[in-house]
C-alpha cells in the first residue's frame, strides 16, 4: 500500500515520535528515554520555568543537558 499526504503533529507529538523511533531503531533504550525525558522536565521546571518550549529546549541543548 502505497499512500501519501500530511499529517499535523505538535511538537510535543512530534519529540514523542522521534523518541518512539530511535527506541524502535535500538538508539535508545527504553528506560533511557524515560530517564533523558524526566530530567529534561526537572530541569526546566528548575532553571527554565519561565521559557517557552523552545528556547527552553535551545537553552538544554546549550548547556549540553539533552543531545
Amino acid at each position: 500500500m502505497n499512500t501519501t499526504g500530511s499529517i499535523t503533529m505538535s511538537i510535543r507529538e512530534l519529540d514523542r515520535l522521534r523518541m518512539i523511533h530511535a527506541v524502535a531503531e535500538r538508539q535508545l533504550k527504553p528506560d533511557c528515554a524515560v530517564k533523558a525525558a524526566r530530567r529534561a522536565v526537572a530541569l526546566i521546571r528548575e532553571r527554565y520555568v519561565d521559557f517557552g518550549p523552545t528556547l527552553a529546549c535551545e537553552k538544554l541543548r546549550e548547556c549540553q543537558y539533552l543531545p
